[in-house]
């Protein structure tokens, strides 16, 4: 699995969440009741979102441990000081729930900051993630 194809696998698992939406093609509408799961950036809108990244990695090719590390901002609605933590709550439960699902062995939460709050008064917080491949030589 490639790189834009491990941020969109995780946007789809963060989009099968409750009340959560991804769309990969772009058109949906995102309205004030859902949370918009985007790759990359947030977008304006929704208010409540999350935006993955994929940022660092190693390839071993002795081992063939294949690793990524993955970043989640979440953004709450404007004045909810805890909305971005609570979205943030949600994401860690499902991909907790990810070990040995299709080509991962493992993810693993490695840190979590307040990224304070943007021009519309909504809290953001960024959740860095290991995700550990299956090595298929094992």
């Amino acid at each position: 699995m490639d790189d834009a194809a491990l941020t969109n696998w995780l946007c789809e698992q963060l989009g099968s969440i409750d009340g959560w939406l991804y769309d990969a093609g772009g058109s949906a509408v995102y309205t004030s009741d859902v949370v918009g799961v985007r790759q990359g950036r947030l977008a304006a809108s929704p208010d409540r979102g999350v935006g993955v990244r994929i940022y660092d990695g190693s390839d071993d090719p002795e081992t063939g441990t294949k690793t990524r590390r993955a970043q989640l901002r979440s953004r709450g609605a404007p004045g909810a000081l805890l909305g971005a933590d609570q979205i943030a709550d949600a994401a860690f439960d499902r991909l907790s729930q990810l070990m040995r699902e299709g080509v991962i062995s493992e993810v693993i939460r490695l840190s979590f900051s307040p990224a304070g709050v943007d021009v519309s008064k909504r809290e953001e917080r960024t959740d860095n993630y290991l995700i550990i491949f299956d090595n298929p030589e094992a």
